[in-house]
């Protein structure tokens, strides 16, 4: 699939189930597995296929990782601060023992969808080095990953804004903008994101 055939079915169900999750996240009890069970089906997928990729998945599944996780995006709601990127990491952290960027920056997206996610597909897609993956001394891969994190957000809002970024932009709104609904609430900087990641889907 060309990187910019916006209308591929997967890619738009893609599209969908992001909207459901960053527009009900809020509104739900997050940490209540009832609510996955039940209502949250868009949203478990979401969660599954777009963020729990089959490393975690394989590296967390007998852990309470997630169950942390979901418990400290819930308890940030009650926060008069928008929570960041080093604070989840740090959190994340204290609950679990492990140094995880890439459901830190879920964390940060969620409650400010201009930040990016911290994923493969968006390291490959800039042309940058997670230079904190290999890193074990946690204090040390915390450090690495909050400094690889401001360069992520820095190259991916310089890209979003460049010419070839724009034209980016431009086409995925020029696909949607029949369906208004889908373009809302996603930003611009989200669609760059679906940029890079449309390969993943290549491989599927």
């Amino acid at each position: 699939m060309n990187k910019m055939n916006w209308t591929d079915e997967r890619f738009k169900n893609e599209i969908l189930d992001y909207k459901y999750l960053i527009e009900n996240f809020k509104n739900v009890d997050v940490a209540d597995r009832n609510f996955f069970d039940n209502s949250g089906r868009n949203f478990q997928r979401i969660c599954n296929d777009y963020f729990h990729n089959a490393l975690i998945a394989r590296r967390y599944a007998d852990t309470n990782v997630l169950e942390n996780h979901y418990n400290l995006l819930e308890s940030y709601k009650d926060l008069d601060k928008t929570p960041d990127f080093e604070s989840a990491l740090k959190k994340l952290f204290e609950k679990t023992g492990l140094v995880i960027p890439f459901l830190a920056s879920q964390v940060a997206h969620f409650f400010n969808p201009d930040l990016p996610i911290y994923q493969s597909s968006v390291f490959d897609g800039l042309n940058l080095t997670d230079t904190a993956k290999d890193i074990k001394d946690p204090e040390s891969k915390i450090n690495e990953a909050c400094k690889v994190y401001k360069n992520l957000t820095d190259a991916i809002h310089e890209f979003r804004d460049s010419d070839t970024g724009q034209e980016i932009i431009a086409g995925f709104k020029s696909v949607f903008n029949q369906h208004p609904r889908i373009i809302q609430n996603i930003t611009d900087t989200k669609i760059i994101d679906f940029y890079f990641w449309l390969p993943t889907l290549d491989a599927e």
